[in-house]
């Protein structure tokens, strides 16, 4: 019977060969659907100008869905405003979905 990698490998050397396919920059706690709206309002606000009202405004909420029917991405947002305002906020969710693929309910 052949063993797993898994199994070969003790605590110390399994944790280095985790960090080499996900590096830690990459693992960071879960962030909640109003931190990702926090997140998200104020880059904007910061990039593009304007008040973190008129920004909060254009993002809207941050629907979550079904980690078992989105297993890449579990939340989404439906901007609202100009044109220009909401490809702003269509490209930073494109930043913010890599870093920031799952989130969890407030």
């Amino acid at each position: 019977m052949l063993a797993s990698a898994f199994d070969i490998l003790d605590d110390d050397r399994l944790t280095e060969a985790l960090l080499r396919i996900r590096p830690v920059a990459a693992i960071s706690r879960t962030m909640t659907a109003s931190e990702v709206q926090d997140l998200l309002v104020s880059t904007l606000a910061k990039r593009s100008g304007g008040s973190l009202r008129h920004w909060r405004l254009v993002v809207g909420s941050v629907r979550l869905h079904d980690a078992a029917t989105h297993p890449h991405c579990n939340w989404s947002v439906d901007p609202s405003g100009a044109a220009r305002e909401i490809g702003a906020v269509e490209q930073l969710l494109d930043e913010v979905r890599l870093t920031h693929p799952i989130i969890a309910a407030d």
